[in-house]
């Protein structure tokens, strides 16, 4: 995990008090870089659900609709409110 987490942008502090505290849950900034590290659903990530059973976000969508999520999962909180504000307002004004 320590080396996958160092390639997703992650410190070695953060990993090692996960490794001691292991109640602590990453934050949603966090689990968006291992989400995307990774290529899996945060909830998987949080053991949440089988990969098997549930469809991957993507399944379905169009290569702009995949674009558009995979450039979501890169901004911070902020930023993704901004963008969808942004968005909806382009849409609404067509």
């Amino acid at each position: 995990m320590s080396a996958a987490a160092l390639e997703a942008g992650l410190s070695k502090s953060l990993v090692t008090k996960w490794k001691v505290n292991k109640v602590d849950v990453p934050s949603p900034d966090v689990l968006k870089k291992l989400s995307a590290y990774f290529d899996m659903p945060v909830s998987e990530l949080l053991g949440e659900e089988d990969k098997k059973e549930q469809p991957t976000v993507n399944d379905g969508l169009s290569e702009n609709q995949k674009a558009l999520i995979n450039f979501a999962q890169s901004l911070t909180e902020d930023q993704a409110a901004l963008a969808l504000r942004l968005l909806k307002s382009l849409v609404e004004a067509d």
